[in-house]
């Protein structure tokens, strides 16, 4: 088979795949033969031996349907004194013969009928034979028989004395030739495809012969390697194997079926068919016909496994369409979309010309014909050319391309308006750029992929755990089902797999417990790291000089920090950084190589059983491609291997700033935090853009049922990103605008109703653009001259002053006259009624996984900080039943026992304020008890109240609180300036901002911002013609960049912090009210309870030294440093 098998894999390699025969019985024998080694490691090999026939097993399974059994007069290793049934207690008593270890590990792992009475005097190879052709599919499965009376050694003549001839051959006893003769009878009386071979090359032959007919039957289209549309097809390839699997372990459920009855509607008709979010500036758009649909969701929900299995039913029901569909993440080539864009190119031409060669399509100078623009008008020339369906999966890990950054090809902008006929899907997450960006394109559609229901999730871990003759205990099973983070199917097949492996090696409880202790994903894949580690891996100890060991011995002696992944070493991590290192997967004969290369040789070699018992383990997160190459399959492992075991720092943190940080305007030190109070919404409480729209869908009705406002305004659908927190409401102007820390409009972001109003108007109105003191409200929305500026704060807000937007925006479109001071008065109102009359309330909690986030790792910052002895209240507006609701989704059922004070309704900020408000316990079915209250009693629940009452109770005062809120004057102003309380502000905005901070293409332009206005500094000195006139081209290019870097963070109206190079009205309360501030309470996670919050001394203007150009130019790289060293 030394000539055969190359062939057919050379064969395969033309048609997309490959061929790789797996035979482990020749290393049968190689590990007992390690037992003089003097290894660390000779434990486990003995282990690898005894799993002999259970990785067998595994790869028939793995391999099926694929099956090839060469079967002479052999009848293998089996046992003859099992005539008493037998107990699986005695599996790893040493005394056993090997062949019963392995019987018995088997048994315990997965395949208890080896043991049965009809099996367990079977050789190995006729329970290997039994698991292929009887028990799994056997459709292509071939056997191979020697043919003796044909053989080399025997002629014709000696036919008749067969039996006295093969004696010559075999030490076989009668019975055992008997049980090769009953086993071959069985394989024939089944069916099974038989041949028979005279000679080993006559057996060559046949073997190619039949799995080329297999190859060509699966794998129709040949691929040539000098084709210039080779690596596009490849890539293909990769995908369809990628999607195949995907669909291979998907569980249908009520939610699946409902998101594809959505995707058969977006892609066989108009949008309106479609029940789906819609995302649009102008309502006029909802009526128009939608050729993008954006499917999105939380990493690890199942978007790749939904889609391929929905991709591969319409394909079925819908042959007529033309469906092309590319997985990003296969490999790295298939990251650059251009990629993507050319094979669609190809393929719709000939489909639509008849052409059977597209190489005629390729220009031989790729570079000529084939830049990126001419990549994207030739594309959409081609969609048009007949109907298609497009299907593009994890735009989330698209790269970039020539001629764009990453950041520009996630945003979409260079992808025109589809025709017609084309229908494109797309799917990434909502933490993605790519999501933020093109929820915003008035031709995308949007669907939410949701978790999956309690049942579902239970036939998930049983699909991927796929042994149905081992049961997942009873209390195991609930314990999965009643974890939060088990509501990703990616966890859930990550401990599925678990389930079905960790139990060779390492105790299966324990792991479990542990497994079961993690808040996230990628916590997971440490410890499953780590466990693959502990159980196949040894290291390869190199002799070292005697300069090296004084110098390891000198490290040692000094302390190095450690955590629990710090001993990752061994041939086990190796392997796993060779493959996460290179470009598209090593082949294993490659990775085997580089192994005895890096020192695992002689003694200290993996062997074959070894290497197999891994591989089986981690079946299905690390698999060979069609190309034959090894790598990972899904996007977590690999950023779990870059973490745990390269100890790669993320690109943030090589950027400027963290956005998992903690910030501080005011020095601050938890070792002095004895208690920590928190609001609930939007601190405990994180809540998706869904129920934005609920608020602004139940306003606008209200507004119009029971304001009796246009019926037209139902028209206007919720616009996320619209508008942003911290914004001023011109009430008597009807004006929206972002104002800056002394008082002036930003000009370029006043907007009335849904349209910018000019900076000429803008300034014709107030004068110029500053705002007197006297018209600014005070913290509670109040000014001496009445409403005058409205300032929203809250993120609750933002669907109010978009739907004050959308109302302004019909009034003018429609040419109706109004009162802007009433239309706000009014909106104010409905927005009201519905957290006033509970309408609110009851949608969140009717629908909680909608509408409550569940991801920010509140749970686990409440246990730290109780496993710490740390004090905890709660202090909310929201009524009890809602908090309890999210509480116990969020944190679970004994989240009570967490707080030592609970106060609901409390409604602030009167309760910081307000001396009179009694505090009234309220008992378990929500009755008000009357009782004067004389302590607050932990467990118990209180309505109303005030802060003093509360002070005077618990002598909870001064710095030894810290109270975590969202809202900067609700929550912390009072606590601030009467109270002497340390505070925290929760500001979710504040991580998307970072991240856009930490862009090359910010970094860049603010770099090149800063020096620009330095040398504007210089150059207005000089008072020629000629200066000037360079002076007013830069004072242009100046306002053009600036602007750009508003349109970075948010088109209409920039950044949360900034206007320009002034911090925000926002950002000035911010740093007056909150010691600290972070983007959600899981940044507590980062730090230990002794950690002290330094805040950064920044210069002020007299005390800079130089100019920020200078500085910038030498330290980031300024790339426009030599046209600034050239102006005198």
């Amino acid at each position: 088979m030394t000539e055969t098998f190359p062939q057919l894999n050379a064969f395969c390699r033309s048609r997309g795949t490959y061929f790789r025969a797996i035979h482990l019985q020749e290393h049968a024998h190689d590990i007992q033969s390690t037992v003089s080694q003097q290894t660390a490691n000779f434990s486990q090999q003995k282990n690898f031996s005894s799993q002999r026939l259970k990785i067998s097993l595994d790869y028939i399974n793995n391999c099926s349907p694929f099956f090839i059994c060469v079967l002479g007069s052999q009848y293998g290793d089996f046992c003859t004194d099992f005539p008493e049934p037998l107990e699986t207690s005695t599996s790893n008593e040493e005394v056993l013969p090997l062949v019963k270890r392995n019987l018995y590990m088997a048994a315990a792992t997965g395949y208890p009928w080896v043991l049965s009475e009809k099996n367990r005097n079977c050789s190995l190879t006729e329970l290997e034979i039994i698991q292929a052709a009887f028990i799994n599919n056997s459709h292509s499965s071939f056997f191979y028989f020697k043919d003796y009376c044909h053989s080399e050694d025997v002629t014709e003549a000696i036919y008749d004395s067969k039996h006295t001839t093969l004696k010559q051959f075999t030490h076989l006893t009668e019975s055992e030739q008997l049980k090769v003769r009953e086993l071959k009878c069985k394989i024939i009386n089944k069916g099974l495809p038989v041949r028979f071979y005279k000679s080993l090359k006559h057996l060559g032959e046949l073997v190619f012969e039949d799995w080329k007919g297999i190859v060509e039957k699966l794998h129709s289209e040949n691929l040539l390697y000098t084709s210039p549309s080779y690596e596009d097809s490849l890539i293909q390839v990769l995908s369809k194997a990628f999607t195949k699997r995907c669909s291979k372990s998907f569980v249908s459920s009520p939610e699946s079926q409902l998101v594809f009855e959505k995707l058969d509607a977006f892609v066989l008709s108009s949008s309106e068919a479609c029940d789906t979010e819609e995302n649009s500036l102008q309502p006029q758009m909802k009526s128009a016909q939608k050729s993008i649909l954006l499917l999105y969701g939380a990493k690890g929900c199942g978007k790749s496994s939904l889609l391929a299995n929905w991709l591969e039913m319409f394909t079925q029901n819908h042959q007529e369409m033309l469906v092309l569909s590319h997985y990003v993440g296969t490999s790295s080539p298939a990251s650059d979309i251009q990629l993507f864009l050319r094979y669609c190119t190809r393929k719709l031409r000939c489909k639509h010309f008849g052409i059977e060669e597209a190489d005629a399509l390729y220009s031989e100078n790729q570079l000529d014909l084939w830049t990126f623009p001419q990549v994207v008008q030739a594309f959409v020339s081609a969609a048009g050319l007949r109907p298609c369906l497009l299907v593009l999966d994890g735009i989330n890990e698209l790269g970039a391309t020539f001629g764009l950054s990453e950041k520009q090809v996630k945003e979409f902008q260079w992808m025109p308006v589809l025709p017609p006929n084309c229908k494109c899907v797309l799917s990434t997450t909502f933490s993605d750029l790519s999501y933020k960006s093109i929820i915003h394109r008035q031709d995308v559609q949007v669907l939410h992929c949701t978790c999956p229901s309690d049942t579902v999730r239970g036939r998930i871990l049983q699909k991927h755990q796929a042994l149905p003759e081992k049961e997942i205990p009873s209390t195991l099973l609930w314990n999965i089902m009643h974890k939060k983070l088990s509501k990703l199917p990616a966890v859930l097949a990550v401990l599925g797999r678990e389930l079905r492996t960790c139990g060779v090696f390492s105790d299966e409880e324990v792991c479990m417990e542990e497994y079961l202790e993690v808040h996230s994903l990628h916590e997971l894949w440490g410890l499953v790291l780590k466990r693959w580690v502990q159980d196949y891996s040894w290291t390869a100890e190199k002799k070292r000089s005697k300069k090296k060991r004084e110098s390891s011995s000198h490290s040692e002696g000094k302390q190095q920090p450690q955590n629990e992944f710090s001993g990752m070493k061994g041939w086990v991590p190796d392997v796993l950084c060779l493959i996460r290192l290179s470009h598209g997967g090593l082949s294993e004969d490659e990775l085997l190589s580089l192994l005895r290369i890096l020192g695992y040789s002689g003694p200290l070699e993996v062997p074959n059983l070894a290497w197999a018992s891994f591989r089986c383990s981690v079946w299905e997160w690390i698999q060979e491609q069609p190309d034959g190459m090894i790598n990972f399959n899904h996007l977590s492992i690999s950023q779990a291997v870059d973490h745990f075991i390269l100890n790669l720092i993320p690109l943030v943190a090589c950027n400027l700033l963290d956005p998992d940080a903690i910030f501080a305007n005011n020095e601050m030190s938890l070792e002095d935090i004895e208690i920590y109070g928190f609001d609930y919404d939007y601190t405990l409480a994180f809540y998706s853009k869904d129920l934005h729209t609920l608020i602004f869908n139940i306003a606008r009705d209200i507004l119009v049922g029971e304001h009796r406002y246009p019926e037209g305004l139902r028209a206007y659908d919720y616009i996320p990103d619209f508008v942003i927190r911290g914004l001023h409401y011109d009430v008597q102007k009807a004006l929206l605008m972002k104002i800056d820390a002394f008082h002036y409009i930003q000009l370029g972001t006043v907007y009335r109703g849904l349209h910018p109003v000019s900076d000429k108007e803008v300034v014709a109105m107030y004068e110029g653009s500053h705002v007197p003191l006297e018209q600014m409200s005070d913290f509670y929305g109040k000014s001496s001259h009445g409403h005058t500026m409205k300032q929203f704060m809250d993120i609750f807000s933002l669907p109010e002053m978009t739907l004050l937007s959308c109302v302004n925006d019909y009034f003018m479109r429609h040419n109706i006259d109004y009162e802007p001071v009433h239309l706000y008065k009014d909106v104010k109102e409905s927005i009201g009624d519905v957290h006033v009359k509970g309408i609110l309330y009851r949608s969140v909690e009717a629908d909680i996984e909608k509408y409550v986030c569940y991801g920010e790792q509140t749970q686990a910052v409440l246990r730290k900080l109780a496993d710490h002895g740390k004090k905890m209240f709660l202090i909310t507006n929201s009524p009890f039943d809602f908090v309890n609701r999210g509480m116990n989704y969020i944190v679970g059922k004994d989240w009570r026992d967490l707080f030592d004070v609970v106060i609901v309704q409390a409604d602030k900020p009167d309760f910081f304020n307000d001396r009179r408000k009694p505090f009234r316990k309220v008992n378990n079915k929500g009755v008000l008890l009357w009782d004067r209250i004389h302590e607050l009693e932990k467990g118990q629940i209180y309505k109303q109240g005030n802060l003093y009452e509360f002070l005077r109770l618990t002598g909870w005062r001064g710095s030894k609180v810290l109270y975590f809120g969202d809202h900067i004057y609700s929550d912390l102003a009072d606590l601030t300036l009467k109270h002497g309380w340390r505070t925290g502000a929760i500001i979710p905005e504040l991580r998307s901002e970072i991240k856009i901070m930490n862009t090359k293409e910010f970094v860049d332009t603010m770099t090149w911002l800063q020096g620009l206005t330095g040398l504007l500094e210089r150059m207005q000195v000089y008072r020629d013609a000629e200066s000037q006139m360079v002076l007013r081209e830069w004072i242009k290019e100046r306002e053009g960049m600036r602007s750009k870097t508003k349109n970075i963070f948010n088109p209409q109206f920039g950044s949360l912090f900034r206007t320009y190079h002034n911090p925000t009205y926002f950002s000035r309360r911010l740093s007056r009210f909150a010691d600290i501030y972070m983007a959600s309470l899981s940044c507590l996670l980062n730090y230990d309870l002794h950690h002290t919050f330094f805040p950064r001394r920044n210069p002020l203007q007299h005390e800079a030294p130089v100019w920020t150009d200078q500085i910038c130019a030498g330290t980031l790289k300024n790339p426009f440093q030599a046209k600034m060293d050239n102006i005198g």
